[in-house]
């Protein structure tokens, strides 16, 4: 048994259980239409802010190595070796579209977590006939 006094006013015996429903996720078969359209927004929004920051990233990043590449190729293009600058400038290149590519269309698991729960209330609402 266990004693809950606040301020003297309240007495109380035996188990008590309190469940804050508030904090607790819904499952989203629980939502009404309207609800799910605004979570579908706000899902849309998440994702596509999650693009944004990995699209800013993946250019910081891209062009602080091509602006470190140029400079390799550069100081051997002025040693006179035109051709290794050439193939530097080439293949810094190439691996910088690659890992752009792979990077930004690539999907973590923030964007993955949005993608599925918009699948899921486009299912909902299709099976409700309000899509």
């Amino acid at each position: 048994m266990r004693d809950f006094k606040a301020g003297h006013d309240i007495h109380i015996e035996g188990n008590v259980l309190i469940t804050d429903q508030s904090n607790q996720p819904q499952s989203l078969v629980q939502y009404t239409n309207e609800r799910l359209y605004e979570e579908r927004e706000q899902r849309m929004q998440g994702r596509s802010h999650e693009r944004k920051r990995k699209i800013k990233l993946c250019s910081v990043l891209g062009g602080c190595g091509e602006v470190v590449l140029g400079g390799v190729a550069l100081l051997f293009y002025l040693q006179g070796n035109v051709n290794l600058s050439a193939l530097i400038l080439g293949l810094g290149s190439l691996a910088a579209v690659v890992f752009s590519l792979q990077y930004v269309y690539g999907r973590n698991e923030v964007e993955q977590r949005h993608i599925d729960a918009i699948r899921e209330i486009d299912l909902i609402l299709r099976e409700r006939g309000a899509k």
